[in-house]
């Protein structure tokens, strides 16, 4: 005998599981559409890469010549405009010119975590 709660159309029966084919709400699952006049949200990107790059030519600004302080730049603007492509773009030129500034790159945390959130999201 089916329990009252048991009946397909009760909540109890609505259990979500990754085998069961559950419809949800839409709006739900879709974000609502942007107004193209409205300013982007503040996330707090810019500073956050105004912070790891001042961080990291604090580390290393001496050690910069005018090329590669270009170089640092350019991935510093890449960033800032979330451009996944000329980020990559620029960190391979780093890599084929300034070995030993690509490992820092790298290995500076504020600016990995930049370049991961960039490569993963695909900005």
């Amino acid at each position: 005998m089916m329990d009252l709660g048991d009946s397909p159309s009760s909540p109890q029966s609505q259990v979500l599981s990754p085998w069961s084919s559950v419809h949800l709400d839409a709006d739900i699952l879709t974000p609502p559409m942007a107004d193209p006049d409205a300013p982007p949200p503040s996330d707090g990107h810019a500073k956050r890469v105004r912070e790891a790059f001042d961080a990291f030519h604090e580390k290393l600004g001496e050690r910069l010549d005018n090329t590669t302080r270009e170089s640092v730049e350019r991935l510093r603007q890449a960033a800032a405009d979330k451009d996944a492509d000329k980020l990559r773009e620029h960190m391979g030129e780093v890599k084929e010119r300034h070995g030993w500034l690509y490992r820092e790159l790298a290995e500076h945390p504020a600016i990995a975590t930049l370049l991961n959130e960039l490569a993963l999201w695909g900005f």
